[in-house]
Protein backbone atom coordinates (compact mmCIF):
# COMPACT_ATOMS: atom_id res chain seq x y z
CA UNK A 1 0.00 0.00 0.00
CA UNK A 2 1.07 3.34 -1.01
CA UNK A 3 -0.05 6.71 0.71
CA UNK A 4 1.12 9.85 -1.80
CA UNK A 5 0.21 12.99 -0.16
CA UNK A 6 -2.15 14.79 -1.38
CA UNK A 7 -2.35 18.63 -1.00
CA UNK A 8 -1.13 18.47 2.44
CA UNK A 9 -4.20 17.69 4.09
CA UNK A 10 -4.44 13.76 4.06
CA UNK A 11 -3.42 11.22 1.57
CA UNK A 12 -4.38 8.88 -1.58
CA UNK A 13 -4.08 5.12 -1.03
CA UNK A 14 -3.04 3.34 -3.77
CA UNK A 15 -3.10 -0.93 -3.14
CA UNK A 16 -2.89 -3.27 -5.72
CA UNK A 17 -5.34 -6.38 -4.10
CA UNK A 18 -6.24 -9.49 -5.66
CA UNK A 19 -9.65 -10.75 -6.44
CA UNK A 20 -10.38 -9.56 -9.85
CA UNK A 21 -10.27 -11.75 -13.09
CA UNK A 22 -12.18 -15.69 -13.49
CA UNK A 23 -9.22 -16.91 -10.65
CA UNK A 24 -9.67 -14.01 -8.65
CA UNK A 25 -5.79 -13.63 -9.48
CA UNK A 26 -5.56 -10.58 -11.41
CA UNK A 27 -4.61 -7.22 -9.49
CA UNK A 28 -6.96 -4.54 -9.19
CA UNK A 29 -5.50 -1.08 -8.43
CA UNK A 30 -7.87 1.02 -5.80
CA UNK A 31 -6.89 4.26 -5.04
CA UNK A 32 -8.60 6.20 -1.97
CA UNK A 33 -8.73 9.60 -0.40
CA UNK A 34 -7.98 9.24 2.78
CA UNK A 35 -8.17 12.36 5.14
CA UNK A 36 -5.11 11.20 7.15
CA UNK A 37 -1.81 11.51 6.12
CA UNK A 38 -0.41 7.85 7.69
CA UNK A 39 -1.96 5.17 9.38
CA UNK A 40 -1.08 4.20 12.49
CA UNK A 41 -2.78 0.66 11.96
CA UNK A 42 0.72 -0.68 10.33
CA UNK A 43 2.73 -3.45 11.86
CA UNK A 44 5.91 -1.62 10.05
CA UNK A 45 6.12 1.92 7.99
CA UNK A 46 8.71 3.49 5.68
CA UNK A 47 8.15 6.57 4.84
CA UNK A 48 9.66 8.51 1.62
CA UNK A 49 9.95 12.37 1.07
CA UNK A 50 9.34 13.06 -2.16
CA UNK A 51 11.70 15.74 -3.97
CA UNK A 52 9.87 18.57 -5.32
CA UNK A 53 5.66 18.67 -5.27
CA UNK A 54 4.66 15.50 -7.49
CA UNK A 55 0.61 15.63 -7.86
CA UNK A 56 -1.37 12.43 -6.68
CA UNK A 57 -2.11 12.79 -10.83
CA UNK A 58 1.66 12.53 -11.77
CA UNK A 59 2.06 9.74 -9.61
CA UNK A 60 -1.16 7.87 -10.89
CA UNK A 61 0.06 8.57 -14.64
CA UNK A 62 3.72 7.47 -13.61
CA UNK A 63 1.57 4.02 -12.35
CA UNK A 64 -0.51 3.64 -15.88
CA UNK A 65 2.32 4.77 -17.99
CA UNK A 66 4.64 1.99 -17.11
CA UNK A 67 2.07 -0.66 -16.68
CA UNK A 68 1.75 -1.20 -12.97
CA UNK A 69 -1.96 -0.96 -12.87
CA UNK A 70 -2.19 -4.30 -14.84
CA UNK A 71 -0.58 -7.28 -12.33
CA UNK A 72 -1.35 -10.87 -11.88
CA UNK A 73 -0.83 -12.15 -7.98
CA UNK A 74 0.66 -16.08 -7.50
CA UNK A 75 -1.29 -18.77 -7.26
CA UNK A 76 -1.01 -18.15 -3.33
CA UNK A 77 -2.34 -14.66 -3.69
CA UNK A 78 1.16 -13.78 -3.03
CA UNK A 79 3.27 -10.38 -4.45
CA UNK A 80 2.11 -7.42 -2.72
CA UNK A 81 5.70 -7.02 -1.81
CA UNK A 82 6.93 -6.93 -4.96
CA UNK A 83 4.05 -5.20 -6.62
CA UNK A 84 5.16 -2.53 -3.59
CA UNK A 85 9.04 -2.41 -4.69
CA UNK A 86 8.63 -2.30 -8.11
CA UNK A 87 6.42 0.96 -7.72
CA UNK A 88 9.21 2.74 -5.17
CA UNK A 89 11.79 1.45 -8.00
CA UNK A 90 9.63 3.67 -10.02
CA UNK A 91 9.18 6.42 -8.23
CA UNK A 92 12.76 6.36 -7.59
CA UNK A 93 13.70 5.95 -11.32
CA UNK A 94 11.29 9.34 -12.18
CA UNK A 95 13.05 11.22 -9.40
CA UNK A 96 10.16 11.68 -7.38
CA UNK A 97 12.15 10.24 -4.44
CA UNK A 98 15.08 10.03 -3.37
CA UNK A 99 18.18 7.71 -4.53
CA UNK A 100 17.97 4.74 -2.21
CA UNK A 101 14.32 4.50 -1.48
CA UNK A 102 13.84 1.24 -3.63
CA UNK A 103 16.66 -0.33 -1.03
CA UNK A 104 15.41 0.94 1.72
CA UNK A 105 12.17 -0.63 0.40
CA UNK A 106 13.61 -3.91 -0.05
CA UNK A 107 15.22 -3.97 3.47
CA UNK A 108 11.75 -3.31 4.84
CA UNK A 109 9.46 -5.81 2.23
CA UNK A 110 11.75 -8.38 2.41
CA UNK A 111 10.90 -8.99 6.47
CA UNK A 112 7.91 -10.33 7.83
CA UNK A 113 7.20 -7.78 10.92
CA UNK A 114 5.80 -9.27 14.11
CA UNK A 115 3.16 -7.60 16.45
CA UNK A 116 2.78 -5.63 17.90
CA UNK A 117 5.29 -3.03 16.27
CA UNK A 118 8.82 -2.85 17.45
CA UNK A 119 8.83 -6.42 18.63
CA UNK A 120 11.33 -7.53 16.06
CA UNK A 121 10.92 -9.33 12.41
CA UNK A 122 12.29 -12.77 10.27
CA UNK A 123 13.49 -12.61 7.17
CA UNK A 124 10.79 -13.40 4.00
CA UNK A 125 10.87 -14.22 0.68
CA UNK A 126 9.09 -11.60 -1.84
CA UNK A 127 7.07 -13.70 -4.01
CA UNK A 128 6.50 -11.89 -7.40
CA UNK A 129 3.75 -11.55 -9.34
CA UNK A 130 3.53 -10.76 -12.78
CA UNK A 131 2.97 -7.21 -14.50
CA UNK A 132 0.74 -8.06 -17.63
Amino acid sequence: MARPQANGRGSARLDMIPGDGADGLTGMLVIESKTYEFTYNATQRVSFATLGQPTVQTITDLVSQLGRDQYRFTENEEGCRYWIYTFISDLEGADIVAAGSKGEAWNSLSRYWFHPPGSGSDARAVDEGTFL
